[in-house]
């Protein structure tokens, strides 16, 4: 799992978890808390649990502090 790049307001995000069980979604919310260095619990998916374009949605965690640790 690796942060791809970063594209204009969003992230490009690559998990090697299949999309099965939501085995992808976990890996995904497990990574972006690793890189964030926050609680698993303040990372959560709000859109997209069955697409491969999701929104999620990070707590006390700002866009600007994501971009720069996104890096």
């Amino acid at each position: 799992m690796k942060l791809a790049n970063r594209l204009a307001i969003e992230l490009r995000i690559k998990v090697t978890a299949p999309p099965v069980d939501a085995a992808a979604n976990e890996a995904l919310i497990k990574l972006l808390a690793e890189k964030l260095d926050c609680a698993r619990g303040l990372v959560e998916l709000v859109r997209g649990h069955k697409s491969r374009h999701k929104i999620g949605e990070t707590l006390r965690v700002h866009a600007e502090e994501v971009f720069k640790k996104s890096r």
